[in-house]
């Protein structure tokens, strides 16, 4: 009896074994391979630390950095930093970005939000701007028509179409905040 229940012992080991074997050579049929090219500051990024992306309606890519805006054709990057000519960022330090149902580039930045001007290729704030002032932009986003945004201690919510402020909420409670959702006409 001993040499049995030794047998089921190293066969009950063993087993899971072979059948990790089996699966490694088995052919799949999920093989998928996806091709990527990493870029960094060599290749013409203003900066390593990426944190935002888009894809704007031109096919550009637009890559903000805790050092600058990018914008990617596909060859290379151009650079858009901070500069007190009226045209550039307000800070190089880009949090958010965000495409409106406009088309418009929407830039949050630790010193406030700016758009886009596509023919000038400059920056200039929209018209809810003034109301943010030169507060930290923790989070943009778009639900339908509205835009959300997302300060230290407050939100605001604006129609992408008409451009007015629709719901302003501020409380010492909330802190950066970082996503807002809206789900059945209440934020989140």
């Amino acid at each position: 009896m001993p040499k049995i229940l030794l047998f089921i012992c190293v066969y009950i080991f063993i087993s899971p074994f072979a059948a990790a074997i089996e699966t490694e050579n088995a052919e799949s049929n999920f093989d998928l391979l996806l091709n990527h090219t990493n870029y960094g500051v060599a290749d013409g990024l203003s900066q390593d630390t990426v944190t935002a992306i888009v894809e704007d309606k031109e096919g550009y890519v637009w890559v903000g950095t805790i050092n600058g805006l990018n914008r990617f054709d596909g060859n290379e990057f151009k650079q858009f930093y901070a500069g007190d000519d009226g045209k550039s960022l307000p800070s190089s330090f880009i949090r958010n970005l965000l495409i409106d149902d406009n088309g418009t580039l929407l830039v949050g930045t630790d010193k406030g939000l700016v758009e886009f001007n596509e023919e000038t290729e400059s920056f200039h704030p929209n018209s809810i701007s003034a109301q943010i002032g030169e507060q930290a932009i923790w989070s943009i986003s778009k639900q339908g028509n509205e835009i959300l945004i997302g300060l230290n201690n407050r939100f605001l919510s604006y129609d992408s179409l008409s451009k007015k402020l629709s719901i302003e909420f501020k409380s010492d409670k909330l802190k950066e905040i970082k996503n807002i959702i809206k789900f059945k006409k209440i934020l989140h």
